[in-house]
C-alpha cells in the first residue's frame, strides 16, 4: 500500500468521524419534545383527543384530566381510571378500567360516566379500538376479540 493511499484513507476516516460528530451534536442539541406541564396525577396511562382538539389524559392515581389548549394547562375532570380509551365519531369517550372487563362511557366530555360491568366473558381487556362506523373492538387476554355495535353496552365474539 502506498503512502499516498494510506494518507488519503486516514483523511477520509477523519472526515467521516468529524461529520458524524457534527451531525450528532447538532441533532442532539435540538429539542423535539416539549413538556406539557402536567397533568400531575401519577403515570399517564393513555391520552385521547376528540374532534374539537380537546385532550383527555387518564392518570394512574389522579383520575382524568382535560385540556382544550393543546396541553398548556390541565383541569381535573374526575376520578375515573383507564388504561385504554377511544373516542367515537360522536365524541363519546369509551374506556376500560385497569385489570377488569368493565366498560365506561361518557357522552359529555368525561363529566359523567355510565359503567357496563360483566359484559365481556374474559379476565381482562388488553386493547380497545373503534372504527369509522363506531364499531368497538376489545381484545382480551384469554377469550380473543369481542365486538360491540352499541358503544360497549353489549358484545359479541
Amino acid at each position: 500500500m502506498s503512502l499516498q493511499y494510506s494518507s488519503m484513507m486516514n483523511s477520509m476516516k477523519l472526515a467521516t468521524i468529524l461529520m458524524w460528530f457534527l451531525i450528532n451534536t447538532t441533532l442532539s442539541g435540538q429539542e423535539y419534545w416539549q413538556s406539557a406541564e402536567g397533568p400531575y396525577g401519577g403515570p399517564i396511562d393513555c391520552v385521547v383527543y376528540n374532534s374539537f382538539d380537546e385532550a383527555f389524559a387518564f392518570t394512574h392515581w389522579g383520575g382524568l384530566f382535560y385540556s382544550n389548549n393543546h396541553g398548556d394547562s390541565w383541569v381535573k375532570r374526575g376520578d375515573i381510571a383507564a388504561t385504554k380509551a377511544v373516542i367515537d365519531t360522536n365524541d363519546v369517550i369509551i374506556t376500560n378500567e385497569p385489570y377488569n372487563t368493565s366498560i365506561d362511557r361518557s357522552e359529555d366530555g368525561g363529566v359523567t360516566w355510565t359503567r357496563y360491568t360483566n359484559i365481556i366473558p374474559a379476565n381482562r381487556v388488553f386493547a380497545l379500538a373503534i372504527n369509522s362506523a363506531n364499531v368497538l373492538f376489545a381484545g382480551t387476554n384469554d377469550k380473543g376479540m369481542f365486538r360491540s355495535w352499541d358503544g360497549g353496552a353489549t358484545w359479541d365474539s
